[in-house]
């Protein structure tokens, strides 16, 4: 074999991994293959969280009942409902004159979960804002 085919070789098995002795050929793992080190998200165990510590004021409170058993249609009353989820909205307030600064105005959504007699259990549904007609 001559010097340059001897040189190609050398070069294509190390490309493919291997080396040129015989016998002695060494797979490479890949870098990113299943056997790579896998990292959880987040932050990790034992470190210090950063969540909201500002608790809002709410200045409008609004009660979403669900209206009508979703099983048998028949109108449900507000008392005995539970809350099971809530959310704030803040917007803007109006300017209050001679006041300087921003005003917040804090509304909290509260959705509650009725009972039927026929024995449903019906939630009040999120707002959704209508489909953009574009």
């Amino acid at each position: 074999m001559s010097e340059t085919a001897s040189a190609t070789a050398d070069a294509d098995s190390a490309r493919e991994g291997k080396t040129a002795t015989p016998g002695k050929a060494t797979a490479q793992k890949p870098a990113g293959g299943k056997d790579a080190a896998k990292k959880k998200a987040g932050k990790q165990l034992g470190a210090q969280g950063f969540g909201r510590t500002q608790k809002l004021a709410f200045t409008n409170a609004e009660a979403h009942h669900p209206r009508a058993c979703a099983g048998c249609g028949k109108c449900l009353a507000p008392d005995g409902a539970l809350a099971y989820t809530a959310w704030d909205d803040v917007d803007s307030a109006e300017k209050v004159a001679g006041q300087a600064g921003l005003y917040q105005k804090v509304t909290r959504h509260t959705l509650y979960v009725s009972a039927c007699s026929c024995g449903h259990v019906t939630r009040a549904a999120h707002n959704v804002a209508p489909d953009d007609p574009f």
